[in-house]
């Protein structure tokens, strides 16, 4: 079984660029033997700085877990949800209109 991973980069287009790709984060452990498959590359979507976003406020019916944090990135977050008949749900409140086109959460 493999895990794909990738990393980000930027370049400015309109001419040919020679690039060391960095190896995705961590990559420290004995076991990962990190091997390129591709390389896709496309023009950045407009507003797209490739940061997270950090909201103003994050609400859910799941009071006990951290979103907040995990929204930021700090590490050692984890959320655990128990099965449940009942849906979670989370809303993050930014300082003004966002286009969100990927939730990413960390693999389990």
């Amino acid at each position: 079984m493999r895990h794909l991973v990738y990393c980000r980069s930027e370049v400015s287009g309109g001419s040919n660029v020679a690039l060391h790709l960095p190896l995705p984060q961590p990559s420290e452990e004995d076991w990962r033997d990190y091997q390129d498959i591709a390389v896709i590359a496309f023009s950045t979507p407009e507003g797209d700085s490739g940061k997270a976003l950090v909201p103003l406020s994050v609400t859910s019916n799941a009071e006990d877990q951290p979103w907040g944090k995990c929204l930021r990135k700090e590490p050692g977050t984890t959320i655990r949800l128990d099965p449940s008949d009942e849906p979670v749900w989370v809303e993050a409140t930014f300082s003004g209109p966002e286009m969100i086109r990927t939730v990413e959460f960390p693999s389990v």
